[in-house]
């Protein structure tokens, strides 16, 4: 079945991110049925696995003597000695007025786990205890948020990568 796990670090308690999900789910090959945060101190994943050996690498190339001050600086790092197996490093400029503007606010976001249906999203404590938390789509609304536009952003926005 279609779950997503993230590790329960602050910077993936994202509104805009669960909003996405919820409006383009029909659209993804695969329908995602729940989105759920690990246990805080529960262990490492695969994505702390890479970042860990992201920052071996770069203070290898620092340990070399050369700086690493800037975006463009970190992508020579993390490419030198023939890069990192499994990595492609790459700089992107985001037109932050393209932003989404999602209207919903969910509170103590990093204990909940979420469940996707067709016309909302069910936010809830592990193992389904507790009221929780029912958000309709027409909440999460931006179209900011669509699929389409996202593809469009990416071609006609000058989303601009280097290397």
């Amino acid at each position: 079945m279609p779950f997503l796990k993230s590790d329960n670090a602050a910077c993936y308690h994202c509104t805009n991110l669960l909003s996405f999900i919820q409006i383009n789910n029909n659209q993804f090959p695969i329908r995602i049925l729940e989105f759920n945060f690990s246990e805080a101190q529960s262990g490492k994943d695969l994505c702390d696995s890479k970042t860990g050996s992201a920052r071996l690498q770069a203070y290898k190339y620092a340990n070399e003597g050369h700086n690493i001050i800037n975006p463009k600086d970190l992508k020579t790092a993390l490419d030198s000695h023939g890069g990192m197996k499994g990595l492609q490093v790459c700089i992107a400029s985001i037109d932050q007025s393209l932003e989404p503007k999602t209207r919903v606010k969910i509170q103590g976001v990093s204990s909940l786990n979420f469940i996707f249906a067709e016309k909302s999203l069910s936010a809830r404590k592990a193992y389904q205890i507790g009221k929780g938390q029912v958000i309709t789509n027409a909440c999460m609304e931006d179209p900011n948020l669509s699929l389409e536009n996202v593809y469009r952003v990416q071609v006609n926005h000058n989303l601009q990568t280097y290397g």
